[in-house]
């Protein structure tokens, strides 16, 4: 199942600034996203969407391909959503399954790609998310698996960007 990768990372950032471009154990942090889309075998296309040049340019040093976001779709307001449809209606993008990868995630376990696609198309489901164990994390995102194996919210929720975390 040929996929495409949009690795998603704004050059604003209120916690850390400029963090996408920063270097990680020698290479840009937006570098290191787009090394765990080449280590897949089902991604045949990856890019990045981004407002930033300095990200941007990290990308197109590795060769991979970039969309430039608007302003509308770079702010505080900015929805992941609104990113990877750009990003993909610009393309023109004919892939059927989408990988959207945060820019800001240097370490990811060996071969989480290649078995999310693998369970998205075994199970049919519409989607699959990736989590990671309970820490220092706000209760509203916390999140439970169901007794059929689904993801539900431990409570609801309807916020989405940390600064609008009570």
């Amino acid at each position: 199942s040929d996929s495409i990768a949009v690795i998603i990372g704004r050059a604003g950032s209120k916690g850390l600034p400029g963090k996408n471009s920063r270097l990680v154990a020698g290479l840009p942090m937006v570098a290191h996203a787009i090394g765990h889309a080449r280590s897949s075998q089902h991604v045949k296309r990856i890019v990045v969407s981004t407002d930033g040049d300095e990200i941007a340019r990290a990308a197109r040093e590795t060769g991979t391909e970039v969309i430039m976001r608007p302003p509308i779709l770079a702010g505080d307001t900015a929805t992941v959503d609104g990113a990877v449809r750009h990003a993909l209606e610009t393309l023109g993008a004919p892939e059927r399954i989408v990988v959207v990868l945060y820019a800001n995630v240097p370490v990811r376990p060996v071969g989480l790609i290649d078995r999310a696609i693998d369970h998205l198309v075994e199970t049919g489901a519409d989607s699959v998310q990736s989590y990671e164990s309970v820490g220092k994390k706000h209760p509203w995102w916390m999140s439970r698996m169901d007794e059929s194996g689904r993801i539900v919210p431990w409570h609801r929720n309807d916020v989405y960007r940390r600064q609008d975390l009570p």
